[in-house]
């Protein structure tokens, strides 16, 4: 059998050029259709901290160091257990989201601008 790749365009006969076109768009398809599938099937959801009761949702953060949560039906929110997963200018504050049984619950801190310059290296 000859390969076509091989085989200059003006010696293929157009029968086999269109199989040839035909069964590497098939194929590039069904690679398509593969990765697709498995890109789906690992692709996780983030946990929604409406499902969770306050001290859950507290203690999936201190389990984890961050998580992403979600906080309504088009909201999101990062929530870490300390600074470590902060940039280093950042600062900790409290972090509020609706759970199960709180409807304002502390669950961990979130990474915010300073609202004024920190002192650098200690000095002041």
């Amino acid at each position: 059998m000859t390969n076509l790749a091989e085989t200059p365009s003006h010696l293929v006969s157009p029968q086999k050029a269109r199989s040839s076109k035909a069964g590497s768009v098939a194929t590039a398809l069904a690679l398509t259709l593969v990765v697709t599938i498995c890109w789906s099937s690992l692709a996780q959801a983030r946990p929604d901290a409406r499902k969770f009761s306050c001290a859950a949702a507290q203690k999936m953060v201190r389990d984890n160091g961050q998580v992403v949560f979600t906080t309504g039906p088009n909201t999101y929110s990062m929530f870490v257990s300390n600074r470590r997963y902060c940039d280093p200018w950042q600062v900790l504050s409290w972090q509020y989201a609706p759970t199960k049984d709180n409807p304002k619950c502390r669950v961990a801190y979130k990474c915010d601008e300073p609202i004024f310059d920190r002192p650098r290296f200690g000095l002041f």
